[in-house]
């Protein structure tokens, strides 16, 4: 089953098309990963998808329903819950507090929102750290929060941001067990990358972006074989 059809997608900025006519789907607990060089249309595609930015033409389907140009709380409510490149958890509030929030804002009491917290923490390897305040984390562990309070918001598919930039290799394995272990609970996951490897290894199928526009889709091994992703890449002659 799809839980995420992008049919037809185009968007201009002043006359630079940004993105021309973009379709693919993503299967429900999948991991997608949508790739290309710099200026590909990549983050203009997550921003289509997740209500930030109207597209000119062409439909968003999620979980069987037209979110089209829908308010990204509205898209939000419904099951999609996007990270972003610049981590930005509340200075003020311990991690604990921090994942308290989005269960408040599904109703639940404090001390239900505080029990799942804990729980959360616990599961990200950050119960340890329940009562420290973000700014006292190295880099990973913040990364690490972010995808925790996204995943406090019971997503139905996740969109990550560069969500493994600027980790060590053993930060990268940690969370890539996590994101596995999360679709394994049948979480879907689309996510944007520069981490090639870590993509490859990680992502059932590829999407693959250059000039806004849609070049190859495919298992990693097939993209990685497409001879538009090599020339994206590498240029002309390789």
């Amino acid at each position: 089953m799809n839980i995420l059809k992008v049919q037809s997608i185009s968007k201009s900025f002043d006359g630079l098309q940004a993105l021309e006519d973009v379709s693919f789907y993503v299967k429900s607990n999948e991991i997608v990963g949508i790739i290309g060089p710099n200026g590909a249309g990549k983050s203009t595609l997550f921003n289509v998808i997740g209500g930030f930015t109207k597209p000119d033409t062409g439909e968003i389907q999620f979980d069987g329903q037209d979110i089209t140009g829908l308010a990204p709380h509205k898209i939000a409510r419904q099951g999609m819950i996007k990270t972003f490149q610049l981590v930005k958890p509340f200075g003020s509030l311990t991690l604990k507090q921090n994942i308290m929030i989005p269960k408040l804002l599904k109703g639940l009491s404090i001390s239900d929102s505080m029990l799942q917290s804990i729980s959360i923490l616990e599961r990200f390897g950050l119960v340890g750290m329940a009562d420290v305040f973000p700014n006292e984390l190295p880099y990973a562990l913040r990364r690490r929060l972010e995808i925790a309070r996204a995943f406090a918001s019971d997503p139905k598919i996740l969109l990550l941001d560069e969500a493994l930039a600027g980790l060590t290799q053993n930060e990268l394995s940690d969370i890539m067990d996590i994101l596995k272990q999360m679709r394994h609970d049948g979480i879907t996951i689309l996510m944007i990358e520069h981490v090639m490897a870590a993509t490859m290894a990680l992502c059932d199928r590829i999407v693959v972006l250059n000039f806004g526009k849609l070049i190859a889709t495919g298992t990693p091994n097939e993209v990685t074989q497409n001879p538009m992703v090599i020339e994206a890449y590498l240029g002309k002659g390789h």
